[in-house]
């Protein structure tokens, strides 16, 4: 494979930061959800950053076809480490957090997401031949899901703290010798902050060259998206799946960071520490994925595996609206977790072998709207005041069950059609 140590280096800062941003997005939820009984405030906030982030993302997919995409990278790691440090900084000053400063950091977090994650993979294509595609797609996934799987260990001890004695950690009795105070959110923000700058000292450490010839672009802004559009329309099938194979994700998306504290808290009746370990749970199917998926689908179409995926995750909505079984929850959300990493895996490998690596970053902002105004209409909808009291989320988790179901029959009525869209001229390696 291609810069290797390019790859290995990218991997490794994306770890660190990814360790300390997970920690962050555990407790910043609970924080609103259980501490501060206020779930439907994050609601609200979380439905006008991502309104913020239909115009962020098409803008962002602009820059990252235009500019130096290890430049970004370094870029989002020195705003995201002066903020979140800066944030931890008025905490400590103040002596508390309060639900201002936590929106601010969350707010920060997730735009940079908007950008790291759509970079990361342009980027992942092109210092990697074509022949590599599937491997790249799957290590990014397990690489991440590691993350977050350290993420959802770590908060499980910081957040609630630890008490020498006997535990209850994910369904099973271990004895703990040592003690933990539980931190507060600013320490928890300092931490995040530092991480980012460690790792703009990474990818600052990077050399590699392009396999994918890249051309710069100067027109304006407008002309530059109008180019990535034209080519979408060219590509009907292309377009279709690009938009709808997201639906796992659209849906774990609202459900990890917006519903799944309300649930864990009202309908299974347990504490911050399930909240960590179904981030480990779910992190540790993601990792599965990442391994096996390829191994498991090999004989499979990309586009028919995704839909396949997109089935059983349906079902796994549907099946936990009955749940109450903590352990259960765990499994259920384990295999969700397959399926999310799953997909992704092999969306990305039919997107990279489909559009060149010029366009990515243009193509998936778009892409990204269909997920982003979903999104926006399901939390607007998910913040009623319904769906937060008296174990009532289950019926939110009843419509992302048939919002997968409808993304999974939809295409499967045009599998033919997407499995024979031709791939655009290969670019010159």
């Amino acid at each position: 494979m291609e810069n290797k140590q390019a790859i290995i280096l990218l991997f490794a800062a994306n770890t660190i930061s990814g360790v300390a941003q997970g920690i962050s997005m555990i407790a910043i939820p609970w924080y609103f959800a259980s501490m501060m009984d206020m779930g439907s405030t994050f609601g609200i906030l979380f439905t006008v950053l991502t309104f913020i982030s239909i115009f962020w993302s098409l803008y962002a997919g602009v820059l990252i076809d235009r500019f130096d995409r290890k430049r970004i990278l370094q870029v989002i790691s020195l705003i995201g480490g002066f903020m979140l440090c800066g944030i931890a900084y008025r905490g400590f000053h103040t002596g508390g957090m309060t639900p201002l400063l936590a929106g601010a950091a969350f707010a920060t977090t997730f735009l940079i997401y908007n950008i790291h994650f759509p970079n990361l993979y342009a980027f992942a294509q092109q210092i990697t031949a074509p022949r590599d595609y599937g491997k790249i797609t799957s290590y990014i996934e397990v690489q991440n899901q590691v993350a977050s799987a350290l993420s959802g260990a770590v908060a499980a001890m910081l957040l609630g703290g630890v008490e020498p004695g006997m535990h209850k950690l994910l369904g099973m009795e271990i004895h703990i010798s040592f003690s933990i105070t539980a931190w507060p959110l600013q320490k928890i923000f300092l931490l995040d902050g530092i991480t980012y700058f460690f790792g703009f000292l990474l990818v600052s450490g990077i050399s590699y060259y392009s396999v994918s010839q890249r051309q710069t672009e100067t027109g304006a802004i407008m002309q530059r998206l109008k180019t990535g559009l034209g080519f979408l329309k060219k590509h009907p099938m292309l377009f279709l799946f690009g938009s709808f194979s997201f639906s796992i994700f659209v849906t774990l998306i609202i459900a990890s960071f917006f519903l799944i504290p309300v649930y864990i808290s009202q309908h299974l009746k347990a504490g911050v520490g399930a909240y960590a370990g179904f981030e480990i749970f779910f992190a540790l199917g993601s990792i599965m994925a990442g391994l096996f998926i390829r191994t498991i689908f090999q004989k499979t179409k990309p586009a028919m595996a995704v839909i396949l995926m997109t089935f059983v995750a349906s079902a796994i909505f549907f099946i936990s609206i009955f749940n109450y079984h903590l352990l259960f929850f765990f499994l259920l959300f384990m295999l969700l977790g397959l399926t999310n990493a799953g997909s992704r895996v092999m969306r990305a490998t039919y997107i990279f072998n489909h559009v060149p690596n010029q366009l990515i970053g243009r193509t998936n902002s778009v892409f990204a709207q269909f997920h982003i105004l979903f999104r926006l209409s399901f939390i607007s909808l998910f913040s009623l005041p319904f769906f937060m009291k008296n174990g009532q989320v289950i019926y939110a988790f009843l419509i992302l069950g048939f919002f997968n179901l409808l993304a999974a029959g939809l295409l499967s009525l045009y599998y033919k059609r997407i499995i024979s869209e031709p791939p655009p001229r290969a670019e010159n390696t």
